[in-house]
């Protein structure tokens, strides 16, 4: 009964596979994307700096916090899924406290083809921050297009450094 979850979780996938032509992990990327644009047209359109500073201060935040080390002790989840689960989290509460002060507000705020910019932006960030904090176990499955461009350490240092390089050209309108 242990393998259950496993085998059956490999059998969604395999039958994702072939009945979209997509690995589930590029699938994810695309639904993250399109989600994410979504959002940011609708909603979040006010929010697109606040959401991309919450991730890094929550990335930051889970790379540096020491309760990350004995978590897996006191939180009884299973280890691939404990990282993802703290550091949604912990930005959760980041996004929630930046946006209730509305710092950001008046300074960024993207319109019309620069949402959908920061949206892949935002998404690319997103996955990039999850797949560092997944155990190697955990990331052996993926498929190979989605290794080469979010599991190689130069792909992804750019991935990271991209936002906040878009955020210095683009100023918005209020």
């Amino acid at each position: 009964h242990g393998n259950a979850v496993p085998v059956r979780l490999c059998y969604n996938a395999r039958i994702m596979n072939a009945l979209l032509g997509l690995p589930v992990d590029i699938l994810a990327v695309i639904v993250l994307v399109a989600a994410l644009m979504a959002y940011n047209y609708t909603l979040g359109k006010h929010r697109a700096t606040t959401l991309l500073v919450a991730l890094y201060v929550a990335g930051a935040l889970y790379m540096f916090m020491p309760v990350t080390d004995f978590a897996h002790e006191v939180i009884p989840l299973n280890a691939p899924l404990l990282p993802l689960v703290m550091f949604g989290v912990l930005f959760a509460v980041t996004y929630f406290v930046l946006a209730r002060n509305a710092f950001f507000e008046p300074y960024l705020i993207p319109c019309g083809w620069e949402l959908g910019m920061f949206s892949a932006l935002h998404a690319a960030l997103i996955i990039a921050i999850l797949v560092s904090i997944e155990p190697s176990s955990a990331t052996a499955a993926f498929s190979p297009n989605f290794s080469r461009f979010f599991l190689d350490p130069i792909v992804r240092s750019v991935i990271v450094a991209v936002p906040v390089v878009v955020l210095g050209f683009f100023r918005g309108r209020a």
